[in-house]
């Protein structure tokens, strides 16, 4: 029965279609083939598991590389966006209740929509508003601030990133079916942000902002994710990239410099893993 267990678990890293199709053959084969010893029945899960993986990787590169670059676009903005939306949504009650201005207001309802619209596959409309948000923000600040030269580049620096994200989404077709109920999953953050604010969590985990620290866990995810889909891991390295972007004109993302600049680093190899996995996965699709 835990063998059973196991080998089914197993068949979890083989793409649906194919675990549908040729699932229970290739459970009952692995179970066969396993039954003599333990040793022989850990390394026929294994092998099963390799597979699947190997399998997944021809999937995910019969896509395209320059499909893929689109979706790790639209993971960054929803990264970037989708990390603190739970606290976006803790503090409208206080800006509905003792005033924030509208402006912050409708800084704070878009960054709830277009993950929405990313989740239900609209990626087009959402780089579209994306486009219109980074414009006027940069608009206000350039008009309203009267910066020097070095602050007028400031805004254009820390926005590039997200604005680059946006502007790829919008000129490329999404092949992702779109479905509106996908956007329910954006009732998570929400409830959280009233059932626990951050006021509950702490400002700092591990000596990091609470977004630095989730980015990173997210970040790690996408490591593991990287053999078969390198693109959560290149979309969190683009959010990176914001980030020192944000971190190069003296916006300190924690208490602690040291460690954020460190963070960066090792996350900039993240970037460069992600990108090198995404040249190479033409390999997997020919294999």
């Amino acid at each position: 029965m835990i063998r059973t267990t196991l080998g089914r678990l197993a068949l979890r890293s083989y793409p649906k279609a194919v675990a549908r199709s040729t699932g229970p053959e290739m459970l009952s084969m692995m179970l066969d083939a396993g039954s003599e010893s333990r040793p022989a029945f850990v390394r026929e899960l294994l092998s099963l598991v390799f597979h699947g993986l190997r399998e997944r990787a021809r999937v995910t590169a019969a896509e395209g590389r320059r499909q893929l670059f689109v979706d790790a676009c639209a993971v960054a903005i929803f990264v970037y966006l989708g990390l603190p939306a739970w606290m976006i949504v803790s503090r409208l009650t206080a800006i509905a209740q003792y005033g924030g201005g509208l402006r912050i207001l409708a800084v704070w309802l878009i960054a709830l929509v277009l993950p929405a619209l990313l989740l239900a596959g609209y990626n087009r409309i959402a780089g579209a508003i994306g486009l219109c948000a980074i414009s006027v923000g940069v608009a206000i600040t350039v008009f309203q601030e009267q910066p020097a030269f070095t602050g007028l580049l400031k805004p254009f620096v820390m926005m590039a990133v997200p604005a680059v994200c946006c502007v790829v989404l919008v000129t490329t077709p999404g092949t992702r079916p779109r479905r509106a109920r996908r956007a329910l999953w954006m009732l998570v953050p929400i409830l959280l942000g009233f059932v626990l604010p951050p006021s509950l969590v702490g400002d700092s985990i591990l000596g990091m902002s609470t977004e630095l620290a989730l980015l990173a866990l997210v970040s790690a995810i996408g490591m593991l994710r990287l053999p078969y889909d390198p693109r959560l891991a290149l979309g969190c390295g683009l959010v990176w990239a914001s980030l020192a972007a944000r971190l190069g004109y003296g916006s300190p993302l924690s208490g602690n410099d040291e460690l954020t600049t460190t963070l960066l680093s090792v996350t900039a190899l993240l970037l460069v893993s992600a990108a090198g996995r995404l040249a190479v996965m033409r390999r997997a699709r020919t294999a």
